[in-house]
């Protein structure tokens, strides 16, 4: 893989094209819950985080959907670090309510939570820290198991779970993707990005990006 900046030079470059062509979108930014409150929540989770993940919430702590804060190419708006956890145990709620009484099923899930980062798991596991998710229940989480690929970055789709793989290799990869597209106005894989009455919004879009670096399965 090439050489990555930094997740703050990255965020960087995206507020600073927001405050420039979505100013509704940026002033829509909550700043970041105190570093205490964060470290606590990792602490919750019983999961070493990578460090951009920390770096991520340490920047902010959600934007108002509301105002349009679709910053991430077909998501409708970064999480807070309260609701990412909130979802987090809903989502293994409902895995261990799921294999309860499938033995299987829950044998499976412990196998998986041992493999390493970037692997398809088809569960949601502990170790997964959701970033960003839509009204149908889909998300994009970084996946924390250990391993190369610590910090990678993929889609939970519903009925299809993991199972595309990783969309980026890490929370930089991803900003720095963003900030390109945002600031060529070109499409990130079938988004393409629009300002509307100051917000930004992705739009599905025909052309396909196939030289993005936010295919990191392309990469493989």
């Amino acid at each position: 893989m090439n050489e990555e900046p930094s997740v703050e030079a990255a965020w960087a470059r995206i507020t600073a094209w927001l405050r420039t062509h979505a100013p509704a979108t940026a002033a829509s930014l909550h700043p970041p819950a105190p570093a205490r409150e964060r470290a606590l929540a990792e602490e919750r989770t019983g999961v070493l985080w990578p460090e951009q993940l920390r770096t991520w919430f340490s920047l902010h702590d959600r934007w108002d959907r509301d105002a349009g804060a679709a910053v991430l190419p077909g998501w409708p708006g970064p999480m807070s670090l309260t609701r990412a956890l909130d979802d987090r145990q809903l989502r293994l709620k409902i895995e261990q309510d799921v294999t309860a009484d499938d033995e299987d099923a829950a044998e499976h899930r412990a196998e998986v939570a041992q493999q390493e980062a970037g692997q398809i798991a088809g569960a949601f596991l502990p170790a997964f820290i959701a970033l960003d998710e839509n009204q149908s229940g889909d998300a994009l989480f970084v996946d924390c198991r250990r391993g190369p690929r610590h910090g990678c970055v993929t889609e939970w789709i519903d009925e299809a779970f993991d199972g595309a793989g990783p969309v980026w290799w890490s929370i930089a990869q991803m900003l720095s993707d963003v900030a390109d597209h945002l600031e060529q106005q070109t499409p990130c894989r079938y988004w393409r990005p629009q300002v509307e009455d100051g917000a930004v919004r992705w739009e599905l879009d025909d052309l396909w990006d196939s030289t993005s670096r936010c295919l990191a399965r392309a990469e493989q």
